[in-house]
């Protein structure tokens, strides 16, 4: 099988298609630039995480606990018996060599 490939002339001075080469083109190469294809799916649902009008780009799992461990942490912190544990009290000094 022989493939050839070719420009195509009419587009090449098409203002819309330059513009829509050069966006495409940043995007490949920066740092901001967001795969957004659709990892976590079952045989019925394709879904894409989204926390808080952000959407997860990391290991869904790893997100969740991360998240669930602040939040124990956060709220144990809140705990009257914990008042005076709090890093406010806690006096740092500085080591001095």
């Amino acid at each position: 099988m022989d493939l050839e490939l070719m420009k195509i002339k009419e587009y090449s001075e098409d203002k819309i298609n330059k513009i829509a080469d050069k966006l495409a083109k940043s995007t490949s190469s920066s740092s901001n630039y967001f795969n957004n294809r659709f990892n976590y799916c079952n045989k019925i649902v394709r879904f894409f995480p989204i926390y808080k009008n952000i959407p997860i780009k990391y290991n869904l799992r790893k997100f969740i606990k991360t998240l669930m461990n602040t939040k124990v942490v956060a709220e144990w912190l809140q705990l009257k018996t914990n008042e005076k544990k709090s890093l406010k009290s806690i006096t740092w000094n500085i080591l001095e060599i």
